[in-house]
């Protein structure tokens, strides 16, 4: 999304409606009639894709409406459709939030992931184009530079292109819109993981890119299928470690990580509101 000039408020100008294509809604067309709210939905979508948002986080309408540089009504168009894909939900003082992980939901999340992802690798692993090829093994160079530094907003960014490009290699338009709706459902926790542990999925990564590159359909799921298993044992075990702290009072080392892991929301995030009292926070003088 694109910053305007006035620094000061932090203010963001219209909708990025030209994002990235891996943050664009699998195959949907931006042509000239598309609505201010479908361009306004999509551009909170690809927000939440990016990272943008906290677990818990509440949503302002009037903040989100200023920060997108659009009408309250757009704005409340495209809320109640992400609140209707579940992306976000009803918080009893009837504000909306981006939805905290428990067990069940992060457990649920990763054996439909594994599903829908293990067969797009497949997929991708018979029917990409050495283009693709490129493009992934480009993105895959990346993060392996990325993992050196811990500048977990940037690994996020290129994990997403390794795999969205992955995905749409295996030329199934309605299996990538599945897959992108569950990783913007999810995005919000994976600014739990740290850079550090992301090193630990390089391995997965290598070999889905060389599952692909060899035609081989079995060792690309196989990866995938990994790599998804790895994400969600990293939330499990921090959900669990927050979970004691907050029964018995005794802080525990990987308690003390998800507290410093999480992170400030970034620029679209940080203007439509505050998970404590849903307003936006003060400009900085």
């Amino acid at each position: 999304m694109r910053q305007s000039s006035d620094r000061r408020r932090g203010a963001l100008s219209e909708p990025n409606v030209e994002a990235p294509e891996e943050l664009a809604s699998g195959g949907r067309e931006h042509g000239p009639f598309t609505s201010l709210a479908q361009k306004t939905y999509e551009a909170l979508r690809a927000a939440l894709l990016n990272g943008e948002f906290r677990a818990g986080q509440t949503i302002s309408l009037r903040s989100a409406a200023e920060a997108l540089g659009v009408g309250q009504m757009p704005v409340r168009h495209a809320l109640s459709r992400l609140q209707a894909e579940g992306i976000f939900v009803m918080q009893p003082n009837r504000s909306l939030a981006v939805p905290t992980a428990t067990r069940t939901s992060i457990i649920e999340i990763r054996d439909v992931r594994i599903a829908l992802e293990g067969l797009a690798a497949e997929q991708a692993a018979q029917r990409a184009t050495q283009r693709e090829i490129d493009e992934l093994a480009g993105h895959f160079e990346v993060m392996k530079q990325v993992v050196q530094s811990s500048d977990i907003k940037r690994y996020i960014a290129v994990n997403l292109k390794f795999h969205m490009t992955l995905y749409r290699a295996g030329r199934s338009a309605t299996l990538f819109q599945l897959i992108e709706s569950i990783w913007v459902k999810s995005s919000a926790n994976s600014r739990l993981v740290a850079v550090e542990e992301a090193v630990g999925t390089l391995p997965n990564h290598a070999r889905a890119l060389e599952g692909v590159r060899s035609r081989d359909p079995i060792m690309a799921r196989a990866a995938i299928v990994q790599d998804c298993c790895a994400t969600y044992e990293i939330q499990l075990a921090l959900l669990a470690a927050s979970d004691a702290e907050a029964s018995n009072g005794s802080p525990s080392n990987v308690a003390h990580l998800v507290r410093k892991r999480t992170l400030p929301a970034g620029a679209l995030g940080s203007l439509v509101g505050s998970k404590r009292r849903g307003r936006p926070p003060k400009a900085q003088t």
